[in-house]
Order: C-alpha cells, then sequence, then structure tokens
C-alpha cells in the first residue's frame, strides 16, 4: 500500500467537504454584504426621495411662477398693435415660439386696426403728411399710427 493507502480512507471527501464549506461561508458573507447594501439603499432611497419631493415641489412652484410670467408677456405682445412689416414679424415670431395651435391667435396677430383709415382710403398718417400739419381735417391731431 502506498501514501495514499494509509491516509484516511475518505480524505478526499472530507477535504471537498471543507472547500465546500470555506465556498458556503463565503456566499454567507457575499449575502449578508449585498443584503447590508440593500439595507443601506433603502435607507438613503427614503431620505433622498423625501428631499428629492421637496425639491421637485419646489421647481413646480418656479415653473408655474414662470409659466404665468410667459403668459403675461406673450399677451403684452399679442395685444400690441403691429405697425410696421417688422412688428408683424415679430409677433409671428413669438407666436412661433409658444407653439401653440390656436386659430384666433393667428388671426389677432394678421388683424388690420379698425380706425386705420379715413378720407381717400390711404392710412390716415399718410393723408396728414402730404396735407402738412392741421391742413387735414383744419386741426392739428395725433396720428393713431404713432400714439
Amino acid at each position: 500500500m502506498g501514501k495514499a493507502a494509509r491516509r484516511h480512507p475518505d480524505a478526499k471527501l472530507l477535504q471537498l467537504e471543507q472547500e465546500f464549506n470555506a465556498a458556503s461561508d463565503r456566499w454567507n458573507a457575499a449575502t449578508d454584504r449585498t443584503a447590508k447594501f440593500e439595507e443601506e439603499l433603502e435607507e438613503r432611497l427614503r431620505s433622498l426621495r423625501s428631499r428629492l419631493k421637496s425639491r421637485i415641489a419646489k421647481a413646480e412652484k418656479k415653473e408655474e411662477k414662470r409659466a404665468a410670467a410667459f403668459a403675461r408677456a406673450f399677451d403684452k405682445v399679442m395685444k400690441t398693435q403691429a405697425k410696421t412689416v417688422e412688428g408683424l414679424a415679430a409677433k409671428v415670431r413669438v407666436r412661433e415660439r409658444d407653439f401653440c395651435d390656436d386659430e384666433q391667435l393667428e388671426i389677432a396677430i394678421s388683424q388690420k386696426p379698425r380706425r386705420r383709415h379715413q378720407g381717400d382710403g390711404r392710412p390716415l398718417a399718410l393723408q396728414r403728411a402730404r396735407a402738412g400739419p392741421g391742413k387735414a381735417n383744419g386741426t392739428a391731431q395725433k396720428c393713431p399710427i404713432t400714439r
């Protein structure tokens, strides 16, 4: 009999059992470590979720204020009468940036003023410019275009 026969007959099996136990212990340690990290993550998420919810609420309040300011600025532009082609182009650019599909706004952009033409059909400013100040109606009046 050789050296292997003098040892315990299940020496190989006992060695494999030790390796198995060591692997099992390492796996249990890794599982414990994973559980610890998951628990830490959940704790941080609870804390972070609370902080993020308050930050989101604050950001939403700011967004509402800025949306209201945007709407006020948009209304001011749309209510202001365009006197030149550049003014009309500015209103169109503002309208394009707003990205809304409101047909009434499109009408409001290109709408002509109600009392712009008098007399011979030309704009009042042209009638007065050719007649001279105070000669169109016999009195000097302010031009409605330059108000």
